[in-house]
């Protein structure tokens, strides 16, 4: 049996309320998801606001944003070597249903999992 005793794993269900123009989103939400969370913790944490990339900002190893959604392997690792990036440390679970209407007020749960 394979056990990893470093690893911590993180669930959390997350429920959001429509705000007063309803919400209107694809069948398949995951990556919808992925995006919208993903530009607002850049404009929440990114010190250089203006940058289109992590990979050639001076501040990158100190940037929550970096270290999340441009994760590359550490320096001076000898796993992943041979990747530009590695595999983002969280995972999206969007509803399985295929509504993509959502009036005001009403509610859209999904799962995220920390790694």
């Amino acid at each position: 049996m394979f056990t990893l005793p470093a690893l911590k794993i993180a669930s959390y269900e997350i429920t959001l309320e429509v705000g007063p123009l309803g919400l209107n989103l694809p069948a398949f939400k995951g990556s919808t998801l992925r995006g919208a969370f993903g530009s607002t913790f850049r404009r929440l944490t990114c010190a250089r606001h203006n940058e289109e990339n992590c990979k050639d900002c001076l501040v990158k190893e100190n940037c929550p944003y970096a270290r999340v959604f441009e994760s590359a392997p550490p320096e001076g690792s000898t796993a992943l070597t041979k990747y530009e990036s590695i595999p983002r440390p969280f995972v999206f679970e969007p509803p399985l249903e295929d509504r993509t209407q959502y009036d005001p007020g009403e509610k859209l749960t999904f799962g995220l999992v920390l790694i």
